[in-house]
């Protein structure tokens, strides 16, 4: 599969600016400052309290309001909640840790996967272990 929004964005500004969705105001700035300065591209940070549903929201409202930015989901760690990213409409999923169903689902989904390094998943799967 052909990298639709990595490719681009990494071959022309190198960068994949990330942020937290909980506060519409500080995630709208960041937005027009990505579109302002041509970074094609925005990460929204699956962490912290409410960040699921303000990621979802946020998705659906930055698509609208930014046509031209690609919207995906960071700190994505299983194919679940990758597919309830995709069903929201994110364009691209992030992975600290290289989980092969989370591929899978983007892949089904047609849209990019950037997975995380090896030693990041040994530390999680450590962490998942009773």
């Amino acid at each position: 599969m052909e990298a639709k929004v990595f490719l681009p964005l990494f071959s022309r500004v190198g960068i994949l600016p990330a942020v937290a969705a909980q506060d519409a105001a500080i995630l709208t700035a960041w937005a027009d400052a990505a579109v302002d300065a041509g970074v094609p591209a925005l990460e929204l940070f699956l962490r912290g309290e409410g960040a699921e549903s303000a990621v979802t929201a946020a998705i659906t409202s930055l698509r609208s309001s930014h046509p031209t930015l690609a919207i995906g989901a960071g700190s994505v760690y299983d194919a679940a909640t990758a597919k309830r990213m995709i069903d929201a409409g994110a364009q691209f999923l992030v992975s600290p840790i290289t989980d092969p169903a989370t591929g899978a689902a983007a892949t089904a989904a047609g849209i990019d996967w950037l997975p995380g390094g090896r030693w990041c998943r040994r530390i999680w799967r450590r962490a998942q272990a009773p």
